[in-house]
């Protein structure tokens, strides 16, 4: 059941872009769905669109042409975005290289999804589509996030509005209308 704002005609209209940061597995696929769906806003993921672009997975992308490869794939969607609205789910790393976060900040709103390792490993457990994870085991995968999240918590930080993504999809988008209407 959507909650409704009454006023997502204002942002379809005036035009604005939404960005959700924050770790694999927070949410920002789902909760970004939801949110484009009450804001009457196209919903877009960078990794959807680099994919369809690559006319190959992220996965594969990692595979042939490795992770500096995929991440300037990011970087010239970024700096080359001409949509005007809309709510975009960024990949992980994302605001993390070229000065992204910056960019992102400057371009619209940004919004980071702040959820728990632990949280987020039982979150990914068993998915496929994570590169950064592939062939970890149970307690590498856990390692290894803890390490990214360390890495780029600072940079998420730095998003415009901070959300606790430890909750149902259903909540974190109600709490993000709250901090986007107040």
């Amino acid at each position: 059941m959507a909650v409704h704002y009454g006023r997502h005609l204002t942002f379809k209209s005036c035009g604005v872009l939404i960005f959700l940061t924050g770790m694999m597995g927070s949410g920002k696929t789902t909760v970004g769905n939801l949110l484009a769906e009450e804001l009457g806003l196209p919903f877009f993921d960078t990794d959807d669109i680099i994919s369809s672009i690559a006319g190959m997975e992220v996965s594969t992308i990692f595979e042939k042409h490795g992770e500096n490869h995929f991440r300037d794939l990011e970087t010239l969607l970024i700096k080359n975005w001409k949509l005007t609205h809309g709510v975009i789910a960024t990949g992980g790393g994302l605001p993390c290289h070229d000065g992204l976060m910056e960019t992102l900040n400057a371009r619209g709103k940004t919004v980071y999804l702040d959820c728990p390792v632990h949280v987020l490993v039982e979150r990914v457990d068993g998915r496929a589509g994570r590169p950064l994870l592939a062939g970890l085991q149970p307690d590498d995968v856990r390692l290894k996030l803890e390490q990214l999240s360390e890495t780029r918590r600072p940079l998420y930080l730095t998003s415009g509005i901070v959300i606790n993504a430890n909750q149902s999809p259903m909540e974190v988008m109600k709490n993000i209308m709250r901090e986007l209407y107040t």
